[in-house]
């Protein structure tokens, strides 16, 4: 969003500055042909990216940022045919065993999901179909087990905030949402991302 807020030195921030940053963003001077997505930005104080380790980890939002977010599972029989039913692109073990560690091939389909599900029984294998690829791109599967509700673990997926803090910077970001979404939905989110 090309539109940015700043609250200052705070260590929290009111829903009141939050509501009004909101308002802002929906109601810019030039509209935009294309729905703006919403990321909060936070400058870390007193932070020396020489001295300390980079951030890396994840919140949960009350609320999903993205809906269409591009999830595939690698997945047995009961897998895909839930991600089937939810409209979710997979990939069953025959075609996973096809990559045979391929990096351009992995490499290319990788790219185009943001996170990747694996039955909890086809983990092992990962490696040996896709090689250290899915490492280096930051897309290894998350384990997914036959008692975990299917439905939820996808929604849970989808609420994952992604605290990332590129090397030697003193910011960290991740996205909270777009501009259509509702305004107390956006505000619970930035709260939840920033306090």
């Amino acid at each position: 969003v090309s539109t940015q807020s700043t609250w200052g030195m705070q260590s929290k921030i009111t829903k009141q500055a939050i509501l009004e940053s909101i308002e802002t963003m929906k109601n810019p001077e030039k509209p935009k042909k294309f729905t703006e997505s919403i990321e909060t930005q936070i400058l870390l104080k007193d932070f020396d990216t020489t001295k300390e380790k980079k951030l890396v980890g994840s919140v949960k939002l009350p609320h999903i940022p993205k809906p269409k977010m591009e999830i595939c599972v690698i997945g047995d029989a009961k897998h895909i045919a839930l991600a089937d039913k939810l409209k979710i692109s997979y990939v069953n073990e025959e075609t996973a065993s096809s990559f045979k560690k391929d990096k351009k091939k992995v490499k290319k389909w990788a790219k185009k999901f943001k996170v990747l599900l694996c039955s909890d029984t086809l983990i092992k294998k990962v490696p040996v179909w896709f090689g250290p690829i899915l490492t280096k791109l930051g897309r290894y599967p998350i384990p997914i087990s036959h008692r975990d509700d299917f439905e939820e673990k996808i929604n849970e997926v989808k609420r994952t905030y992604k605290i990332a803090q590129k090397s030697k910077s003193v910011t960290i970001h991740g996205l909270v949402g777009s501009i259509k979404q509702e305004d107390e939905h956006l505000r619970a989110n930035i709260n939840t991302s920033v306090n």
